[in-house]
């Protein structure tokens, strides 16, 4: 139980809450709410149905009004888990979301505008709110070249089969994201003098820096 805990716990953005996390879940059980299976823990299907309507709702609020807090405290998706656990959330989460929002602005290029506002007004800040946001555009279809995503802690974001040409990640926090090996043929190769950064220019024109001790990554035409 001691690692799943840790695993939670590495989750949870806001450092007192982390320390909280065996309380919090001793205190669940007694209550019946979840439930251990094979190591791992669940809530009991009425607590899920009931939760899962909840966040949803929640999510759409602060998506409205830009008052984030569970935008910025949960992610929606767990890119590194198993590929039915992201099925499920994508499909019982972020599905019902994007309904919602789209049943409120309208069209995707509405919905667009706003995340790119909160985007930039939750620049530097710790969390999910930039992987739930980009994750939300991935999922509608926005073409994301040319964003400007720098500065940004992007965590949790599936990037792996989205066209990533001229974005800037410069400064931004990857480390928790996926993406796809892209590159063309490599046509040349340096590395800093301080050997913590690797650039590798393309076939397609593109360069590409690694940071290799904090694992950022930019890419520029």
């Amino acid at each position: 139980m001691s690692g799943y805990i840790a695993e939670i716990s590495e989750s949870i953005v806001d450092i007192a809450s982390r320390q909280s996390v065996p309380q919090q879940i001793n205190s669940l059980f007694r209550r019946s709410l979840i439930e251990k299976t094979d190591g791992l823990f669940f809530l009991q299907p009425v607590v899920m149905e009931s939760v899962t309507s909840r966040f949803i709702q929640q999510v759409y609020t602060e998506f409205e009004t830009s008052e984030i807090d569970l935008l910025q405290s949960h992610s929606l998706i767990r890119v590194h888990a198993k590929d039915y656990v992201r099925e499920t959330q994508l499909r019982l989460i972020v599905q019902p979301v994007i309904e919602r929002l789209l049943s409120r602005y309208g069209s995707v290029s509405e919905i667009e505008e706003r995340a790119r506002k909160i985007l930039e007004q939750e620049r530097q800040k710790l969390g999910y709110i930039a992987g739930n946001l980009i994750n939300l555009l991935v999922q509608l279809q926005v073409d994301l070249c040319g964003s400007e995503f720098s500065e940004l802690v992007v965590a949790e974001a599936d990037l792996r089969q989205v066209n990533l040409a001229g974005v800037n990640f410069q400064n931004a926090d990857l480390a928790r994201s996926i993406f796809s090996e892209t590159l063309g043929i490599a046509m040349s190769i340096d590395m800093s003098m301080d050997g913590q950064i690797v650039a590798v220019g393309d076939s397609s024109c593109m360069v590409y820096l690694w940071n290799i001790v904090t694992h950022h990554t930019t890419s520029h035409l």
